[in-house]
């Protein structure tokens, strides 16, 4: 891991592999809390750009973002069941203490609003349990761990969906004032992953596929009685060291009656097109709009 400070923050990210190179092309600012969870210590947030979910660590005394713990990954795969993968794409302000096994496990992440006590199960999960400050003791030198006291006030069971280590399903079951909350990331194929919140009332699906220099990705929302309520597909287009969208519609009627799309054209013949190459030559509404752009990417819309 490369650990990477930038202000009052510190980033880490993964070494590349022997025979890969990688390096850093941007920093972007973003306001604060735009990323960063900046509410309740231990609010859950599930996406379904992926596996991708997320867990708050509240606020610094300056009222900064304390950071948040991740778990991000295109698809379900074993490494997601241990929680050495909260090291890779979590977020950690300076002030936060990383107290790790010595395989070098985190066992405990220690922010100004919380404290967070991470417990390996078996091999298929492990718990995350939420303290408040107020229930931090002192540092045992023997476990290295602080000594907390009472029940926590929220916990998080993060297991395979199946109880085996090599499930294609990852489940996160939250509970928090008597009341439990789950969320299900499931692989379908290899580049289908879905999303279940709460009892089953909301199903997201999330499908990619890949050919000829195209990428086509479709979304679907489904109800609890399995009716599809909402489809978004997306199909891009790659030109030579440039990704540019082709395609994008919603669904929002299974009929058909509510489908809204936007095709897209572009200059692609770079000997001709110069420097208009890979920008878009014509956009088309499914209503009956259009957008056409010359070669100097000025516009006359119909």
């Amino acid at each position: 891991m490369i650990p990477i400070r930038v202000d009052d923050a510190t980033f880490v990210i993964p070494v590349p592999a022997k025979g890969q190179n990688m390096e850093i092309t941007s920093v972007v600012a973003e306001p604060v809390g735009s990323t960063c969870p900046t509410g309740p210590t231990g609010d859950p947030n599930a996406r379904i750009s992926s596996v991708d979910f997320s867990i708050g660590l509240g606020n610094l005394p300056n009222g900064r973002s304390a950071g948040q713990l991740s778990i991000n990954s295109p698809k379900v795969q074993p490494e997601l069941f241990s929680p050495a993968c909260l090291l890779n794409r979590s977020y950690f302000a300076n002030g936060v203490e990383v107290r790790k096994d010595a395989t070098g496990l985190p066992t405990q992440i220690v922010a100004p609003q919380c404290v967070v006590d991470v417990t390996t199960v078996d091999a298929s999960g492990y718990t995350l349990l939420l303290y408040r400050p107020e229930q931090k003791g002192s540092l045992d030198p023997q476990t290295g761990r602080y000594a907390l006291s009472g029940t926590p006030y929220n916990t998080y069971r993060i297991e395979s969906s199946d109880g085996g280590a090599t499930s294609d399903g990852l489940t996160i079951t939250q509970t928090h004032d008597g009341k439990t909350k789950s969320f299900g990331f499931t692989n379908f194929r290899v580049w289908r992953v879905g999303l279940t919140t709460g009892d089953g009332t909301r199903v997201e699906f999330v499908d990619r596929a890949g050919y000829w220099r195209r990428e086509q990705e479709t979304r679907r929302i489904l109800d609890s009685a399995g009716k599809l309520v909402s489809e978004r597909i997306t199909v891009t287009k790659i030109f030579l060291l440039v990704s540019t969208r082709w395609r994008s519609g919603i669904l929002t009627d299974p009929s058909g009656s509510a489908y809204r799309s936007t095709a897209t054209s572009y200059y692609e013949v770079k000997n001709v097109d110069g420097a208009a190459y890979g920008h878009v030559k014509e956009e088309v509404q499914s209503e009956g709009g259009w957008t056409r752009y010359n070669l100097r990417h000025e516009w006359v819309r119909g």
